[in-house]
């Protein structure tokens, strides 16, 4: 299936392996058709971490969820259902091309001094933490974590939601003096802002390659 880059000239191909070139520039934009014929955008965020060449987030929110049925934080992300969510209901729906591709993550995090890991192996797709997109506000949850060079302003923060215009979106980092919390963006970009684990915003994920 024929898919689109903008690197900043805009071109098609074919093949994922062009996204793993490590000539790739920072910002560089690419849009996949989903098995479901959604065609969503990925900014190229951020460049050589975790075993990755190019570490990709989606541009705009892809739909709306909680981060827990549920008032808790209690096993922080890795116990979450939004990671739930993208690995039932979203990861289905990446082309299987570009899921060989993808570098799984072990995401690892320090929730109240307790280190928490996935029960259920790694992940091929991911909410971004506060310290992935916000250098000046590094949270203690998150462990190893590195900062996204994309993410350098309030303006590099803004999403959408389709059709309500720019919206809150969530990260995946637990609110460290809450047991109920976890961090988002807000609608201007802002951050830090937390909120209970209930409250709907935008799906915003992330992949290595």
């Amino acid at each position: 299936m024929t898919q689109t880059i903008t690197t900043p000239v805009t071109h098609k191909f074919n093949s994922f392996e062009v996204l793993r070139d490590s000539a790739l520039p920072l910002r560089t934009k690419v849009a996949i058709t989903l098995t479901n014929n959604d065609v969503i955008a990925f900014d190229l965020v951020h460049k050589h971490a975790y075993g990755a060449t190019n570490i990709f987030v989606i541009a705009d929110c892809y739909g709306e969820h909680y981060m827990n049925r549920m008032l808790t934080n209690k096993g922080g992300y890795n116990e979450s259902d939004m990671r739930r969510h993208l690995r039932e209901d979203i990861l289905p729906l990446i082309p299987d091309d570009l899921k060989k591709l993808i570098i799984p993550r072990t995401i690892i995090q320090n929730i109240n001094g307790e280190i928490v890991k996935p029960k259920n192996g790694p992940d091929l797709i991911w909410l971004p933490s506060i310290t992935e997109v916000d250098a000046e506000y590094p949270s203690s949850v998150d462990v190893d974590d590195v900062h996204f060079d994309f993410f350098d302003t309030e303006k590099s923060r803004v999403k959408e939601l389709d059709p309500h215009g720019t919206w809150p979106w969530w990260l995946r980092s637990a609110t460290a003096s809450s047991t109920t919390g976890f961090e988002f963006v807000i609608s201007n970009g802002g951050i830090p802002g937390s909120s209970v684990a209930v409250g709907a915003y935008g799906v915003c994920f992330g992949f290595c390659i």
